[in-house]
């Protein structure tokens, strides 16, 4: 594990700031051991049952289509994922990947941009500081299907847009890692 220098941490309104550090990925770092007391594998567990539940309601497909660009893989769907009502979402991200993403514990009726939402992205259109209002955790990953099929990174490592409401942490913490449907839960991440 490499050491990353905090020159300047602040931590105002429930937010974490790294003011100076000579890292790049420092905010990354230090959300990943202050928030989840070392470990963000809750969002890939998260991502699991959510992938599970796509494969069982057919929704894609783990085999690689062969194509080295875009395909129109694309999609969204209502799931129940881990006990609660949820969004699942994927779309082609070229060379036969998909960015999968789970929108836990969601309620539409409070989105304050449910007008207007698509789901096309794996994150609401509704600015962040909204989240709590209506979803109760996000997580969004890459699926490789070209040389093996994994969810990309390990641990927190691949975890993109991580974000939980407090009232959520305790309910995922305690969730099992799912048995995967034909994908491992960890790979390495491909460039």
């Amino acid at each position: 594990m490499e050491q990353i220098a905090f020159h300047k941490i602040d931590y105002a309104n429930g937010h974490l700031r790294c003011l100076k550090s000579d890292h790049p990925n420092a905010i990354y770092w230090l959300m990943n051991r202050v928030w989840w007391g070392g470990d963000m594998s809750i969002f890939r567990i998260l991502l699991g049952h959510g992938l599970n539940q796509a494969l069982r309601a057919d929704l894609l497909l783990l085999e690689a289509p062969g194509i080295n660009g875009y395909t129109k893989e694309n999609g969204w769907a209502n799931l129940i994922i881990a006990g609660r009502p949820s969004i699942f979402a994927w779309h082609s991200i070229g060379f036969d990947e998909l960015k999968i993403g789970v929108w836990f514990d969601y309620d539409h009726a409070s989105n304050p941009a449910a007008k207007r939402e698509i789901f096309s992205a794996c994150r609401p259109l509704a600015k962040q500081y909204r989240y709590p209002e209506f979803i109760g955790a996000l997580a969004a990953g890459w699926l490789e299907r070209r040389t093996g099929t994994y969810i990309q990174g390990f641990g927190g490592d691949g975890i993109l847009d991580p974000y939980c409401r407090r009232n959520s942490k305790s309910y995922l913490q305690e969730l099992a890692a799912p048995e995967p449907r034909g994908f491992r839960m960890e790979g390495p991440i491909r460039y």
